[in-house]
């Protein structure tokens, strides 16, 4: 299957936010699309109580018990807090109802560590796209650095939740602008100026509107984080624009990256940017591009 081009056909870009002076965010609709794989996302299957996170021997490795009776989607660069010290998912899975196994993820919070044997993990939110987009745990440690020292904010173990916590007015005020999503919205792409020459552009892209729905205040949340960083320095973006970087996605390279449970998770590469996706039953769950 053509992983890019099955998920960006019949996108088209609706109504674009200003959400802040330096963050816009466009809605991406699908007309006609079909219904979409089932599963749960991440955060409905631990609300559930039915899937839980806990810790293993390993400080980059965490064990996954799936017992809702569905296939649940986990997305690179969503975070869970609670255990040893809060980590981030690092690579996309879907597990399938009954699976029982370990995930890669990375540390989001590096100076707290007081494991519990059985101690569970509690849903997070996802991190900023500067953040989500590494493997590396050195890297994962001086973004997340990085980000607090730009937002002004403290934390004395040095914890990225807490940036969304110390800063939630400036958030929600990002929630309130971006308001709810458009009917059949399937994705969003946020666009963050940086300074007066350099945009940043980041796309999640989904199969269904139902997603992106339960997903859509997390993201921006995140997206919002990223554009806190930079100074607020009003910028416009048009649709053309928007419709430039998506043919840029369009032309990528895709190269198989991992397969997890019932999930394969594909490497993306264009001119303009670089992602991934994450394809199960010969669908494109979930979609993901940073330009670079």
């Amino acid at each position: 299957m053509d992983v890019v081009t099955s998920a960006l056909r019949g996108v088209e870009v609706g109504e674009i936010r200003q959400c802040r002076k330096n963050l816009s965010i466009a809605a991406l609709v699908r007309k006609g699309g079909g219904p979409g794989v089932e599963y749960l996302v991440l955060e409905e299957a631990l609300e559930s109580g039915k899937l839980t996170v806990t810790e293993t021997q390993a400080v980059p490795r965490l064990e996954v018990r799936n017992e809702t009776g569905h296939s649940v989607v986990l997305i690179a660069g969503e975070y869970l807090r609670g255990g040893g010290q809060n980590r981030m998912v690092a690579e996309h899975a879907c597990l399938a109802p009954g699976h029982k196994g370990e995930i890669s993820v990375r540390c989001v919070e590096s100076r707290r560590w007081n494991a519990v044997k059985g101690a569970a993990f509690a849903y997070g939110g996802h991190a900023p796209s500067s953040i989500r987009t590494l493997k590396d745990q050195g890297e994962v440690w001086t973004a997340v650095d990085d980000t607090m020292d730009r937002t002004t904010v403290l934390s004395s173990t040095r914890d990225l939740s807490q940036v969304y916590a110390q800063r939630s007015n400036d958030l929600e005020a990002v929630l309130t602008r971006a308001a709810r999503p458009l009917p059949g919205q399937v994705g969003v792409l946020a666009v963050v100026g940086v300074d007066n020459h350099s945009r940043l552009f980041a796309l999640d892209l989904f199969d269904k509107p139902e997603t992106l729905t339960r997903q859509y205040a997390r993201l921006v949340q995140a997206h919002a984080v990223e554009a806190l960083k930079y100074e607020p320095k009003d910028f416009a973006v048009s649709a053309e624009e928007i419709g430039k970087f998506l043919e840029g996605v369009g032309t990528a390279a895709v190269q198989e990256q991992s397969r997890v449970g019932e999930g394969t998770t594909y490497a993306l590469a264009a001119a303009n940017c670089s992602g991934t996706a994450l394809v199960k039953d010969d669908t494109t769950v979930y979609l993901t591009a940073v330009s670079r």
